[in-house]
């Protein structure tokens, strides 16, 4: 489990897989703590998962539907800011 902090409150909790053979960054579930803003704090997180993905040779992101932040981070990766980032 790989905690994410934005400014100084932990905000998401993220479960991450690396496929190193096909090259894709799986995350299994984004649990996001109570009160957070949740499109701001998706748009940080993808931006940062993106680095990781880079960081580790990885070239693509998925995001299961598990965890309440899910479907928010799934649309901020594959907004067109993250997706040009992620080549």
């Amino acid at each position: 489990m790989l905690p994410f902090l934005f400014g100084d409150k932990l905000v998401v909790r993220v479960d991450l897989k690396a496929d190193r053979k096909r090259r894709l960054l799986h995350v299994l579930s984004a649990i996001e703590e109570p009160g957070i803003d949740r499109s701001k704090v998706a748009g940080a997180l993808a931006s940062e998962l993106v680095v990781l993905a880079h960081w580790v040779g990885l070239r693509e992101i998925s995001v299961s539907d598990r965890g309440t932040l899910a479907a928010p981070l799934r649309t901020a990766i594959l907004s067109n800011e993250n997706r040009s980032i992620l080549g």
